[in-house]
């Protein structure tokens, strides 16, 4: 996901070379599951998918999702996990492009609280 990561860990006993394995596996799973830089991962075909159909997806994906969603309306909007269209609207995405105005005014009323559906029975997800 663009960072890199490390991990310190002091005790007797543990296989150092399974151990990183483990590690890298359980990153490398978020990142197939939840990366934006993957076109592939599990977040981006959901982005992809048609708008109001119902997309099964990873329960773990679906549990992130309920949760930041959550955390968005107790903040009162101050965490919102919609904001890949106002990165690229300002500039700072993927394509680095000019500030566009009509997009960022576009953008200020919407929130994803309002916009993706969580089913977790169900491990689905729906904008």
């Amino acid at each position: 996901m663009g960072t890199r990561w490390s991990a310190i860990c002091y005790a007797d006993g543990i296989n150092e070379a399974v151990l990183a394995a483990e590690l890298q596996a359980a990153v490398d799973a978020v990142d197939d599951t939840m990366s934006t830089w993957q076109a592939q991962s599990a977040l981006m075909q959901f982005n992809r998918a048609e708008l109001a159909q119902w997309v099964t997806m990873p329960v773990a994906l679906c549990a992130v999702i309920a949760l930041a969603l959550q955390i968005g309306v107790q903040s009162r909007g101050a965490f919102e996990i919609g904001v890949g269209a106002a990165v690229e609207a300002w500039g700072f995405g993927a394509s680095r492009c000019l500030p566009d105005p009509v997009a960022i005014g576009q953008l200020r009323s919407q929130s994803a609280a309002t916009a993706i559906e969580v089913d977790l029975a169900h491990a689905r997800l729906r904008r």
